[in-house]
């Protein structure tokens, strides 16, 4: 997504493709701006925190069962 837009952008005007909370809102704009008819910035979110959700859980269960001594 990040190379989809900055291919639009002008040079000084780029996103880079390490992104702090400030450019994700800055991308989650750009991007709206030029594909407002596109769902791939949704989806994205949507597939990442579908992915960040589970993995806390069990990160949560590993720590747990470890300071419980199972």
């Amino acid at each position: 997504m990040v190379f989809r837009l900055n291919k639009n952008l002008p040079p000084d005007e780029r996103i880079p493709h390490s992104l702090t909370f400030g450019q994700r809102d800055r991308l989650r704009a750009e991007y709206k701006a030029l594909y407002p008819r596109s769902i791939a910035y949704q989806m994205t979110v949507l597939f990442a925190l579908s992915l960040i959700v589970p993995a806390n859980a069990f990160a949560g269960i590993r720590i747990w069962d470890a300071a419980t001594g199972r």
